[in-house]
């Protein structure tokens, strides 16, 4: 399984990627039935900074308690 935020033409992912049948992962959106494609995850996916943000960086055990999906199809947070 490869994943990665394509980024450059004819690096190894995009060798890859043509190589296969380019199926994009998707989620359902549970409040409106709609399909996500991953492509749109990145966009998506929301989080309050101040909740997470420590002196040092970041706390990624708040993350988990506090991160959100608000889809485009409902806006609906998930």
């Amino acid at each position: 399984v490869l994943a990665s935020t394509h980024m450059d033409e004819h690096d190894d992912f995009d060798r890859a990627w043509n190589k296969t049948n380019q199926n994009v992962f998707q989620l359902r959106c549970p409040h409106c039935d709609s399909l996500i494609p991953s492509t749109e995850f990145g966009d998506i996916i929301k989080w309050p900074h101040k909740a997470i943000k420590t002196k040092d960086g970041y706390n990624y055990d708040k993350l988990k308690e506090v991160v959100y999906m608000k889809p485009p199809c409902c806006k609906k947070k998930i």
